[in-house]
């Protein structure tokens, strides 16, 4: 069936998915043959040559759209949209374009290694921050190579590369000067 419309208004929208985005058009139109107004949602993943028509499509334009009946969905599909004096005799009208798809947007999400990375930056900097803490315990002003070389240790740790107990964790009480005047 051949709508002949007259073009109210077209707006696009992005719409996200889980995978990325589609855009949809709401296009605003009057029917030439009955004078009513209507409106019709038009995917940017259903029909690309309708999708580019009515993308570029102006406000007062007369176009004629052939639709057919989607037996599944039971709605009026737009299957080619032409101007309006191509409509005028059947037989110049150009053959209906039939649906297509197109490759959907990449991914977003990391890849496996993007993610492993990631990990071992967050236990990086957590044994950054529980070295500085263990250090700052001490009571004592601890420099930077102090700190990176137990960051690393902890590290090894976590990731249970040969790490060697060469230091103790915790001070010797030998070691630790007589804060008890007698």
């Amino acid at each position: 069936m051949i709508l002949n419309i007259e073009v109210i208004n077209v707006s696009a929208t992005t719409k996200p998915t889980a995978k990325g985005s589609y855009i949809m058009l709401d296009v605003a139109f009057k029917r030439l043959d009955t004078g009513k107004i209507e409106g019709k949602k038009i995917m940017s993943f259903t029909n690309k040559v309708v999708y580019d028509t009515m993308s570029k499509a102006t406000q007062g334009q007369q176009l004629a759209v052939t639709t057919e009946k989607n037996a599944e969905s039971g709605y009026w599909d737009w299957t080619a949209v032409n101007s309006a004096d191509a409509s005028a005799s059947p037989s110049s009208a150009a053959a209906p374009a039939k649906a297509g798809g197109f490759a959907s947007p990449k991914s977003n999400y990391e890849t496996t290694e993007e993610r492993a990375a990631r990990q071992v930056l967050i236990v990086r900097q957590s044994c950054l921050s529980n070295a500085v803490a263990v250090l700052k315990n001490d009571k004592k002003q601890a420099d930077s190579k102090e700190v990176v070389d137990l960051a690393e240790y902890f590290s090894r740790w976590v990731f249970q590369k040969d790490v060697a107990f060469d230091k103790p964790l915790a001070p010797d009480f030998a070691d630790m000067q007589d804060d008890i005047p007698l």
